[in-house]
């Protein structure tokens, strides 16, 4: 980096960085930042079996573990399409339709009343 030309070989690399990131923007209809979940390409939706030897709340808390991040992650337009996903990738781990959706609702209700609040407080000198 002790070239005169590192700032114009660092510029150039970023601007082509810059411009790929950019392309990579999601947005929803009224123009706000989309996001949602993200899966790597390899994720294979393997979780806790439901058949395995493990303490039902262990299970339940799988459960209620992948709607809550769906629920505070998502934003409204990618929300269904992602407990959509749960649901399938949780079906394909043994687990029952109607089980997932009565632990769905109870943690769905759990999260619609928590409202968040905040406090501003003022910097005060000395």
């Amino acid at each position: 980096m002790g070239s005169p030309l590192s700032p114009v070989i660092a510029n150039l690399f970023m601007e082509a960085f810059e411009e790929e990131a950019i392309r990579g923007i999601k947005r929803t209809n009224n123009n706000k930042l989309a996001h949602g979940v993200y899966r790597k390409k390899t994720d294979t939706d393997r979780y806790l079996n439901a058949a395995s030897h493990h303490h039902p709340q262990q299970k339940r808390s799988l459960i209620k573990t992948l709607v809550h991040r769906a629920e505070t992650i998502c934003d409204a337009e990618s929300r269904p399409e992602e407990l959509q996903q749960i649901k399938e990738a949780l079906t394909k781990n043994g687990y029952k339709e109607k089980y997932i959706d009565r632990v769905c609702r109870t943690q769905r209700t759990k999260v619609e009343q928590q409202p968040t609040t905040y406090a501003c407080l003022p910097y005060v000198s000395g």
